[in-house]
């Protein structure tokens, strides 16, 4: 794909009569997505762009691989300590870890509000 001359990275590839598949090299690594629409791929191609750009991409790569158990321990090391709070932060981090049982060991990118509702309501019975 060109714009103004210039070659912009990433390739939008049709897969049969229906479907798109969007794809762009990150540091060796190709990373893909399909898509039912050409509109679709074309917005998801332009967003990671623009996130190779600004360096938000490292970041939702990271999302991507750290589990939400992760998150909370590498929390409690970093940040909680710092805290006026720390003790009780760290024993309410240390229950809730023990209490996420499965959902502590899906990547951030993965959890959605859904999973956190039905967690909650799950230990509100």
């Amino acid at each position: 794909m060109k714009k103004n001359g210039k070659k912009k990275a990433g390739r939008i590839s049709r897969l049969g009569d229906h479907r798109f598949r969007a794809w762009l090299m990150v540091d060796g690594t190709r990373i893909t997505k399909n898509f039912l629409f050409e509109e679709d791929a074309v917005q998801w191609l332009d967003q990671r762009r623009d996130a190779l750009k600004s360096g938000r991409f490292a970041a939702q790569r990271l999302s991507e691989t750290i589990t939400l158990g992760e998150a909370l321990e590498r929390y409690s090391r970093e940040i909680s300590p710092r805290k006026k709070t720390a003790k009780a932060e760290l024993k309410s981090i240390a229950r809730l870890l023990d209490a996420l049982g499965p959902l502590a060991t899906r990547p951030l990118a993965m959890v959605h509000t859904s999973d956190i509702s039905a967690f909650v309501a799950m230990r509100l019975r």
